[in-house]
């Protein structure tokens, strides 16, 4: 339901007021419209990185918020995004291998150079974290902007792959050390188990890893007999079940303290955004399958074949503009009375009105009035 909220703030000027407004509301864009395969989106403060074969070949292209931009352009496979503050990650096969690429936003620069393959980027404020070799013998590995770092150590059996999830010099990832996955975090100096049980701790999707935001983290785990979403709130240290259905939760992508994810719980797969508080239900269709999401502060990107092929969509708020009329000064014993009419919303209708108002005096208003 979308909500008109109008501040009223009462300033003392002699023998009136001044009334100015304010408010906000909720839409869905399609970003892409073509045949092919647009897949693997990253979003950062309503700009959105994804990969698409639109010509032929998997590139990687940037949407501004207006406009979108080719970043690569070459014959061979550059695939999963990392997007940051207009900057982008990536694995690009262009040299006969998987390597990591960085683009600035002006310049491309290769961030890696060997014979085996890096995968999986995450890329936060110029620094990288990735994976090496994640069918072999998978070791994370960081690069601060200038050195790269090997994070663990340890080698494990072939398809052991750690994706790796990266939050203002800390990493988070999945591995199965003792004979099952559970979820590693390196603060930055050491690496601490986050989960310890028999069963599954883990986000196994190709696109997602275990989800860090400031020392949170969302992962998936199958500990219920059935896949759900976990969260750990890193400042309470209190694990928290998000979902609890018999149905598949998977894909947690996580910002701030709230969580969005994939559910089949209605037969097929849709997105769900949990804002801390209330689970909502972000698309409503039989026959396609939403995948792939990624959040940033309550806005979500994601990929559907609702359309028949895979295309990137975006659900954002877009702040209705409240009007309250004319500034006015009337007589303290006076009648004031505000007209919202000039309100307007531009996803939609205003369903609901909210007078909130600042003053020093007692009067009464109808608080819920047009």
């Amino acid at each position: 339901m979308k909500r008109c909220n109008t501040i009223i703030q009462i300033i003392i000027i002699f023998t009136g007021v001044l009334i100015p407004g304010l408010a906000f509301a909720v839409s869905t864009n399609k970003i892409t419209d073509n045949t092919t395969a647009d897949l693997s989106p990253s979003l950062y403060s309503g700009t959105i990185a994804w990969m698409s074969d639109v010509d032929g070949d998997f590139e990687i292209y940037y949407w501004d918020g207006s406009t979108t931009h080719k970043v690569t352009d070459n014959t061979t496979a550059d695939a999963y995004p990392s997007l940051y503050n207009g900057t982008i990650a990536w694995i690009s096969d262009r040299d006969g291998d998987f390597e990591i690429y960085y683009w600035d936003g002006a310049t491309t620069q290769r961030i890696t150079n060997n014979t085996t393959v890096d995968a999986y980027p995450s890329l936060y404020n110029g620094t990288i974290a990735w994976v090496n070799d994640p069918g072999g013998d998978p070791v994370i590995y960081y690069w601060d902007g200038t050195t790269t770092h090997k994070i663990t150590n340890y080698t494990e059996y072939p398809g052991n792959v750690f994706i790796p999830s990266l939050y203002n010099g800390t990493i988070v990832w999945s591995a199965a050390l003792d004979g099952d996955y559970e979820i590693y975090y390196w603060d930055g100096a050491a690496t601490h188990k986050v989960t310890d049980n028999t069963k599954t701790d883990i986000s196994p999707s190709l696109y997602i890893s275990p989800s860090l935001h400031n020392t949170n983290i969302a992962w998936m785990s199958d500990r219920d007999g059935d896949w759900e979403i976990y969260y750990l709130d890193g400042t309470t240290t209190q694990t928290h079940k998000i979902t609890d259905n018999t149905a598949s939760d998977t894909q947690p992508s996580l910002y701030s303290g709230t969580i969005a994810w994939v559910s089949d719980v209605d037969g097929d797969n849709e997105i769900y955004y949990w804002d801390g508080i209330t689970t909502h239900k972000i698309t409503k269709n039989a026959a396609a399958s939403d995948t792939a999401p990624s959040l940033y502060s309550g806005t979500i990107a994601w990929e559907s074949d609702n359309d028949g092929d895979e295309e990137i969509y975006y659900w954002h708020n877009d702040k209705p503009l409240a009007d309250a009329g004319n500034d006015q000064s009337i007589a303290a014993v006076d009648t004031l009375t505000l007209d919202g009419n000039g309100s307007s919303d531009p996803d939609g209708t205003i369903v609901s009105w909210e007078w909130l108002l600042e003053h020093q005096f007692n009067f009464s208003h109808n608080k819920a009035a047009k």
